[in-house]
């Protein structure tokens, strides 16, 4: 598989697609605006004159049958889609994406999960939202939804992250038996249940690294108050 050079962090004509991709499975899902599926007959029975203003049609000319979208389509596509974004989860370039603002105790410049990644993890999103036994079992194959979890656990402070990968763990397990392959692809091969028992553990240590530029901020700022209090006083005298 041919390697691509760069993988930007930002909006791109990459991350468009996926949005609008995104809008599509929605739909298909019946998140977003789509047809009412309401057939003419419906209307007429109804006592609704669909042929007010409408020229009849020619009888020697048939106009063509229009398709529905159903999930059997996205089907096809979605192991070629999971390869690429997994792809792209991992790229070599995801490693050089650092927070130019945010420093780690050691004065290491901080990872940055970046748009392109976001959006990544909300598509991913939309594929579980919809539900479909197919879409889950394919989904299940991948280790793309494991990629987000990694992804929850090394960006503490990423609230959007967190929102997209806690809502689609929601639904499959409020899913039921219907969504039995997700299920056990977030216990069994993502341990998930482990990891969140970790996390309680690592969270009662009273490890406060991830807040120490904050906590040494409002030190800095307490003593220039000091001293400022002081050259008053001074001043006064």
């Amino acid at each position: 598989k041919e390697e691509k050079e760069h993988f930007s962090m930002h909006e791109s004509t990459m991350t468009c697609a996926m949005n609008v991709l995104e809008s599509l499975v929605l739909q298909l899902g019946g998140y977003g605006a789509v047809g009412s599926g309401v057939e003419e007959e419906e209307m007429e029975g109804e006592g609704c004159n669909t042929n007010i203003g409408k020229q009849q049609p020619n009888k020697e000319y048939s106009s063509p049958t229009v398709e529905i979208a159903t999930s059997l389509a996205l089907i096809e596509q979605l192991p070629n889609l999971l390869q690429n974004l997994s792809y792209l989860l991992t790229h070599p370039s995801t490693t050089k994406w650092l927070n130019s603002t945010q420093y780690s105790r050691n004065d290491e410049l901080q990872p940055q999960l970046g748009t392109s990644r976001l959006r990544i993890v909300r598509l991913l999103e939309s594929l579980v939202l919809l539900g479909d036994v197919g879409v889950d079992e394919i989904v299940a194959q991948s280790n793309c939804l494991e990629l987000c979890l990694d992804l929850f656990w090394n960006f503490e402070w990423c609230s959007m992250l967190h929102q997209s990968v806690a809502n689609l763990l929601v639904h499959v397990f409020e899913g039921g038996n219907d969504r039995v392959e997700l299920q056990r692809y977030f216990i069994v091969r993502c341990n998930l249940l482990q990891r969140l028992i970790d996390s309680f553990e690592d969270g009662s240590s009273g490890d406060d690294s991830g807040q120490c530029s904050v906590e040494e901020e409002g030190g800095d700022e307490t003593q220039n108050d000091k001293q400022e209090d002081k050259t008053i006083e001074e001043e006064e005298e």
